[in-house]
Parts: structure tokens; C-alpha cells; sequence
């Protein structure tokens, strides 16, 4: 229906609706579930406990692009970060 609507043009091949057309592909572009969202706090949830509370932004947010890297690839990759590896990074 919607495709019928937004391709009908005037004898001079102009939309015949374009107000429409600018309202519809803003809401076309809306995801239809908040489930990436709510899989990412509960991610943050995970990686930020009490005993990890003092990790900077910068860090998480690493962590969060890593995670959607590897996500978008379909690899996954399993670490045991030590207290060397966290030294590292402060430096």
C-alpha cells in the first residue's frame, strides 16, 4: 500500500505526495525492537561490576566498539585480562 502511495506522481513527474515521502523515510529508519540496545546495557551491566567500578569511559567504550566489531564479523574472542594488561593501559 505504502509503495502504491509514495510512486503515484502527477502528469509532470512529480510526487504527488512529498510531504509524505519526508515524513516516512525518518520513521522507515526506526528499528523495530530496542533489543541491540537492551543487549548492550546488559553488556555494560557485565563489564562494569563493583569490583571493576573505577574502568574510564574510554575504556568501556573500547570494549563496546571491540565487541560490535567482532559482532558485525561473527567471530568471538575469549581474553583473561591481568593486572599487567590493565597497567598497560594507565601508562
Amino acid at each position: 500500500m505504502w509503495k502504491q502511495i509514495l510512486q503515484s506522481q502527477h502528469p509532470k513527474n512529480i510526487n504527488k505526495y512529498p510531504n509524505l515521502i519526508k515524513l516516512l523515510n525518518p520513521v522507515r529508519s526506526l528499528p523495530n525492537s530496542n533489543a541491540d540496545a537492551e543487549r548492550m546495557f546488559s553488556f555494560l551491566i557485565d563489564l562494569k561490576t563493583r569490583k571493576r567500578n573505577k574502568l574510564l569511559s574510554v575504556s568501556v567504550n573500547a570494549a563496546c566498539i571491540v565487541k560490535s566489531a567482532l559482532k558485525a564479523r561473527k567471530e568471538t574472542f575469549n581474553m583473561i585480562i591481568e593486572e599487567k594488561h590493565l597497567s598497560c593501559i594507565i601508562c
